[in-house]
């Protein structure tokens, strides 16, 4: 892939999420968009 993003979020308890989106470059993304 050509792109990868993470977003990370911790709770006010410590605790960590991470979700991960993989992009390919020329396709068009709404959320990149915005």
């Amino acid at each position: 892939f050509d792109l990868e993003l993470h977003m990370v979020h911790e709770s006010d308890k410590g605790e960590i999420s991470v979700v991960a989106i993989l992009y390919r470059y020329g396709q068009h993304d709404d959320f990149l968009a915005k």
